[in-house]
């Protein structure tokens, strides 16, 4: 999607801005009976900027468009272009065209009954009735896009004004001769800090019933199982198995997990498959 994007990108760009790259000028020929003579001179540096600018874009937008992702398609390209060759104006350009390819791309897939991540999770059973949102939330995206603005800048003053005043405490001559152990004493802070919060956080939520370990309403950990029960349970752990998701239960009793824990403590992979995870399919 990115080298298509980026391809379709750069003929746009090719073919829409020939035009404003090159212009007619008299050039005085040589020899007797010398005379102006017209000639189509193109800006090549020019021209090759903006060829440039559009395949970044192009790229981008096939990001978005696989993966219903606006900012992640910015964030990839960004990468890939370096800052030192981003021009500033670029970062709004690439929001509107990501905006408007995630944008299409759900209506063209609406169109075909298919569901937004039909690219890129491969699943036929899936379908737009199990999309988690719908047109007339995106008033709603909206406002939580200009709080979340705001928020963000917030937080990036604060990141700088830390970063500033622990800067000027490392390179305070008194603390000089102890640099490698203040280094080494924000590492295990910092380790401490996250192993606490991923440790503690799934605490906030209640422990829940794992899917397929419910049967008419009561759990099955909380009894013995049946013969019958054990088939059953064995033919639930096959199809949570089959979908590829496995849930953690953290302190929770047998048969139970917590949700929060089921995110932050199985890897990425698998909690991209959790949140997309449908138990009514069981």
């Amino acid at each position: 999607m990115v080298c298509i994007g980026g391809a379709i990108g750069f003929q746009v760009v090719d073919k829409l801005a020939r035009r404003w790259v090159r212009r007619w000028v008299n050039v005085h020929t040589q020899g007797e009976g010398a005379e102006m003579t017209p000639a189509l001179i193109i800006d090549e540096e020019r021209f090759g900027h903006a060829r440039r600018i559009g395949c970044a874009l192009g790229g981008a937008a096939g990001i978005a468009a696989a993966f219903n992702a606006p900012i992640g398609g910015i964030l990839y390209m960004f990468e890939e272009v370096t800052v030192t060759s981003w021009p500033p104006e670029l970062t709004f350009r690439a929001f509107v065209v990501t905006v408007l390819a995630a944008l299409i791309s759900r209506g063209f897939l609406n169109f075909a009954g298919d569901d937004v991540h039909h690219l890129v999770i491969f699943d036929s059973a899936k379908t737009t009735e199990d999309s988690s949102w719908d047109w007339a939330d995106v008033p709603f995206f909206f406002v939580l896009a200009v709080a979340i603005g705001f928020f963000s800048a917030g937080f990036t003053r604060v990141l700088l004004w830390v970063w500033t005043k622990r800067d000027r405490f490392k390179q305070s001559p008194k603390l000089k001769r102890w640099k490698k152990g203040i280094k080494a004493s924000e590492a295990v802070f910092f380790a401490v800090v996250c192993a606490t919060v991923v440790a503690l956080l799934p605490l906030l939520r209640q422990c829940v019933a794992e899917p397929g370990r419910q049967v008419d309403g009561s759990l099955r950990g909380n009894r013995l199982l049946g013969e019958g029960d054990a088939i059953g349970h064995q033919l639930d752990a096959r199809r949570l198995s089959g979908a590829g998701v496995r849930f953690v239960r953290h302190d929770c009793e047998a048969g139970q997990h917590r949700e929060v824990a089921t995110l932050l403590l199985t890897g990425a992979q698998e909690s991209v498959k959790h949140l997309f995870f449908s138990p009514q399919r069981l």
